[in-house]
């Protein structure tokens, strides 16, 4: 994803608005810690998202890499029967599945382990995104020497 927005090669697919679910391991870690040490928390099941939308993350990828935000758009339909159809070639970057992650709209409440066990995620999805893409700077840079 980074090296795609970076190369400004990165487009959306189908409608505006579409979910980005993901969540930063260290509030995973931390949704876990709370989860082991409280007894309100044995049996349940709860939900972790840094909810954004596919816009605003990779508009957050985009400032932290210092690279223009993409405005291309292209129609689902189009885009996933060419993922479809060319999945199998060797190295074909865009996948059913990775049609599928950046067309729905589900979107994970974590309100329930933020009520029940005062949930509160230690890192804002924008440092997280921000620490990332150090990570991947530091690695690429390690990676050309």
């Amino acid at each position: 994803l980074l090296k795609i927005i970076e190369s400004n090669k990165f487009f959306y697919i189908g409608s505006p608005g579409a979910s980005a679910n993901y969540i930063h391991v260290k509030n995973v870690v931390d949704a876990l810690k709370l989860c082991a040490f409280s007894p309100r928390a044995a049996g349940a099941i709860y939900n972790l998202s840094d909810y954004s939308t596919w816009e605003d993350f990779v508009g957050m990828f985009a400032q932290s890499l210092g690279v223009r935000t993409p405005l291309l758009r292209a129609p689902e339909l189009p885009i996933r029967l060419l993922a479809t159809l060319l999945q199998k070639i060797p190295g074909w970057p865009l996948k059913p599945s990775r049609v599928d992650a950046l067309t729905t709209f589900v979107k994970y409440s974590d309100l329930k382990i933020r009520q029940e066990l005062g949930y509160s995620p230690c890192i804002s999805i924008e440092n997280a995104i921000a620490d990332l893409v150090r990570g991947y700077r530091r690695w690429y840079e390690l990676k050309k020497n």
